[in-house]
């Protein structure tokens, strides 16, 4: 397949050199959210010293940690910003949106309008009218979750509410399907992480895994989790609802599944009773 090209205007590009492209745009974008990661370390390690009293370390914490913070910030923008650019030109080849089939967030000011705001613009809660936020700002605090179907029911109906989702043949087919998803993905628990798949890379989070590691209900991983964030939902990725709400935008923007559900089981086999379990 090397030898086929797809033409953008009067430039040919290879097959090879998208998917170049495409790797190099994801890479980058990986490194920016590790360094992003080692933020996030920081700011702990100056929580623990600011809980010495009468401690040097303490006492120089803020200091150091505020100019260490803001070399790391100017350090993982660039990467992050390159590779979604390199995405962008990808997209602009192969017509799809590749920031969204690689989980990663789009770029502030793109995307669809918020319902009366502007998109883009960060709200008081740091997240976007659209509901999305800095990978960054993803909490990692263990939850107190039911486990029961009944439990599983309750979560998906206030994820469902938060979408404005209310058709109940809807409800019912977005609450059916993931019953299913969840019991393969997590057996309904909350605070489930993976750290064996191919995603469990990255420097160690708030949780101690690595910060690509796929968790929660429905096993989001942190950069899925911020570009899906739902408005009105915590940022912290192991909340039921939170998760569950992230996952289902997700699934309507990478798989194309609608509003109403209806096509939920076949786009996702992982969401279908009637097929093995299988990732998604």
């Amino acid at each position: 397949m090397g030898g086929t090209t797809t033409s953008q205007g009067n430039a040919a590009i290879g097959i090879n050199d998208i998917e170049g492209l495409r790797s190099a745009g994801k890479q980058l974008v990986s490194i920016g959210t590790d360094v992003a990661s080692i933020q996030q370390q920081v700011k702990l390690g100056e929580e623990v010293a600011q809980g010495m009293p009468n401690s040097a370390i303490a006492a120089a914490a803020p200091t150091a940690a505020d100019a260490f913070k803001a070399t790391l910030d100017a350090t993982s923008k660039w990467p992050t910003d390159v590779g979604g650019k390199l995405l962008d030109a990808v997209s602009a080849v192969t017509g799809q949106d590749e920031r969204a089939a690689a989980g990663i967030k789009q770029a502030d000011g793109q995307g669809d309008q918020g319902a009366g705001a502007e998109s883009g613009k960060k709200t008081g809660a740091g997240e976007t009218a659209e509901g999305k936020i800095d990978v960054g700002k993803v909490g990692y605090d263990k939850v107190s979750a039911g486990t029961s179907e009944a439990d599983m029911r309750n979560y998906i109906n206030q994820a469902l509410d938060k979408k404005g989702i209310t058709d109940p043949a809807a409800r019912k087919r977005w609450t059916d399907g993931y019953l299913t998803l969840m019991q393969r993905e997590s057996s309904y628990n909350a605070n489930a992480v993976n750290t064996s798949d191919s995603n469990a890379n990255g420097a160690a989070v708030g949780d101690g895994n690595p910060a690509n590691c796929s968790r929660g209900l429905a096993q989001c991983i942190p950069s899925t989790f911020a570009a899906y964030h739902q408005a009105g939902t915590s940022s912290n990725i192991y909340d039921p609802v939170a998760n569950i709400a992230a996952s289902m935008n997700y699934a309507q923007s990478r798989y194309g599944v609608s509003a109403d559900g209806s096509n939920l089981a076949s786009s996702i086999p992982q969401a279908n009773p009637n097929n093995g379990p299988q990732g998604y």
